[in-house]
C-alpha cells in the first residue's frame, strides 16, 4: 500500500468529519481533483502522481463519512446514510475512478474492507458483498466463474456469482463499477468483524465462529494446509477458549492473519 487516508473524529461536536489523503495517486486512489503545487485546480490533463502533504477529499455532497478503507491502489468509504463510495484503480479493464464515486443502489452498508485487489462490504442486513479479483477465491463465491467479455453491461448493479480473474465488470447508471458478488456460506449469520488481506478474506460471526477464504499459500487461512479456499471455511482456534467469553476481531495482513479476543464484561 502506497497511500494513506485519515478520518477526523468529531464525536461530541457539531462539526462534520473530514477525510484527508496523501501518498501515491497514480491510479486516483487519493480521491483528489487535479491540483498544482499551490493547491489550485490544474488546467492541464496531467494526473496527480504523488501528494506529500495531507489534502482534504471534498466529494461527499454534505454526507458524513463514518468508515474508511485503503489498500493496494484503491480506496473506499461509507457515509452515515449507508452509502458506499469507491475510488482508485479500475478492475477488469475498467477506467480508474479519480474521485469518490457512489454506488447507485438501495442497500445500506455499514462496514468495508479492502484487499490488494478486492473489496468487501457488509450491509445493515448482514449480507456480505465482494468485488474485484477472484483469482485466489478471495470473493468467497464459486458461481458464474466462466470468463465474460469486458466491459459487460447488465441490468442490475448486483449479480450473484463470481469470476476467476479480473475479466468482468458491470455498468451502473453512467459509471463503470466492478461487479459485486454475494459471499456465500454466511446466510442468516451476523458478522461482527471483517477483514481483507492481500488476496484472502476473513470474518468473525456473532457466535464466535471464524471463517476464512481465498489465498492460502503461506498458511494464512489457518486451515492446516497451504491450499486456496474459494468459499468460506471454519477455522478451529486452539485452546479452551469459550466462544461467548470473548469479543473477537480478525485482522488480515498480506500473507498472515491475526485474531484478537477481548474478554467480555459478563465473565
Amino acid at each position: 500500500m502506497r497511500h494513506t487516508l485519515v478520518l477526523t473524529d468529531t464525536q461530541g461536536t457539531h462539526a462534520k468529519s473530514a477525510v484527508y489523503s496523501f501518498g501515491a495517486s497514480r491510479r486516483g486512489q487519493l480521491g483528489l481533483a487535479e491540483l498544482d503545487v499551490h493547491g489550485t485546480e490544474r488546467l492541464s490533463s496531467q494526473k496527480i502522481v504523488k501528494v506529500s502533504i495531507p489534502q482534504e477529499i471534498k466529494e461527499w455532497t454534505g454526507n458524513q463519512v463514518v468508515e474508511l478503507a485503503a489498500n493496494g491502489d484503491h480506496s473506499a468509504a461509507i457515509t452515515e446514510g449507508g452509502c458506499l463510495y469507491i475510488w482508485g484503480r479500475g478492475f477488469c479493464g475498467q477506467s480508474d475512478l479519480r474521485i469518490p464515486t457512489r454506488a447507485s443502489h438501495p442497500l445500506r452498508f455499514c462496514r468495508v474492507a479492502l484487499g490488494w485487489n478486492h473489496g468487501l462490504a457488509l450491509t445493515d442486513e448482514d449480507v456480505l458483498w465482494a468485488w474485484g479479483s477472484n483469482q485466489r477465491g478471495q470473493l468467497g463465491s464459486i458461481e458464474g466463474t466462466q470468463k465474460e467479455p469486458s466491459p459487460t453491461s447488465v441490468e442490475n448493479f448486483f449479480k450473484e456469482g463470481g469470476c476467476r480473474d479480473d475479466s468482468v465488470i458491470t455498468c451502473s447508471a453512467d459509471q463503470y463499477w466492478p461487479k459485486m458478488v454475494r459471499v456465500h456460506g454466511l446466510e442468516g449469520r451476523k458478522v461482527v468483524s471483517l477483514s481483507a488481506g492481500s488476496e484472502h478474506s476473513a470474518v468473525f460471526l456473532e457466535d464466535g465462529e471464524l471463517k476464512v477464504w481465498g489465498w492460502g499459500e503461506h498458511g494464512q487461512l489457518g486451515l492446516g494446509n497451504t491450499d486456496d479456499a474459494p468459499i468460506p471455511q471454519i477455522v478451529i482456534l486452539p485452546g479452551n477458549l469459550s466462544k461467548n467469553e470473548f469479543t473477537w476481531r480478525v485482522i488480515c495482513g498480506s500473507g498472515f492473519t491475526f485474531t484478537v479476543g477481548e474478554k467480555s464484561s459478563n465473565f
